[in-house]
């Protein structure tokens, strides 16, 4: 009796996701082509990947009979900034015994701009006017971050000289 384990497709998943969100979840198919039923015994998911239901969901200890599949749910939940490029790994009693599946996921930076603070004539422009947030938060040049962003003062100063005005002609008294 023989136990083999198959995916429909090469399996590559790809995630694009933005910060503080979960990814949709994209499923790896997997087969039982040999005679004998298989079971999975773990699946180990990478830091920032997590198991998702997909329908005809594959579990752990569960029998996969010969001729049958189940489906394999993965969601990418970021932890950092950048490319996370990582492999899922299923321990399986099938020809082989340790199958993998390469995952990569994008985590986008988001930058965001809630509604500035009234600008006073007069007054200092602080966190409140260029309330920016980059999320997530790292080392970088943002004008836009309180701690990076100098304090700028707008000044602006009005005269006026009034001359008088003379309705009847100057007249010496000689």
């Amino acid at each position: 009796m023989v136990r083999k384990l198959s995916f429909a497709a090469t399996p590559t998943l790809t995630f694009n996701t933005a910060v503080g969100s979960k990814s949709a979840a994209q499923s790896v198919t997997i087969s039982n082509l040999g005679s004998a039923a298989m079971h999975l015994s773990a699946i180990q998911f990478p830091a920032g990947y997590v198991q998702a239901s997909v329908g005809s969901d594959c579990s752990i200890g569960g029998a996969i009979a010969p001729g049958v599949q189940c489906n394999l749910g993965v969601a990418f939940a970021p932890l950092a900034i950048g490319t996370n490029a990582a492999t899922i790994t299923i321990t399986d009693d099938a020809v082989g015994g340790t199958h993998s599946i390469p995952v990569t996921g994008i985590l986008q930076a988001q930058i965001t701009w809630a509604t500035p603070a009234t600008i006073t004539y007069g007054t200092l422009i602080g966190a409140a006017q260029l309330n920016a947030k980059a999320t997530p938060s790292g080392d970088s040049s943002c004008m836009a971050c309180p701690e990076t962003r100098p304090q700028w003062e707008a000044t602006r100063s009005w005269s006026r000289t009034r001359q008088p005005t003379r309705s009847t002609p100057s007249r010496m008294p000689w």
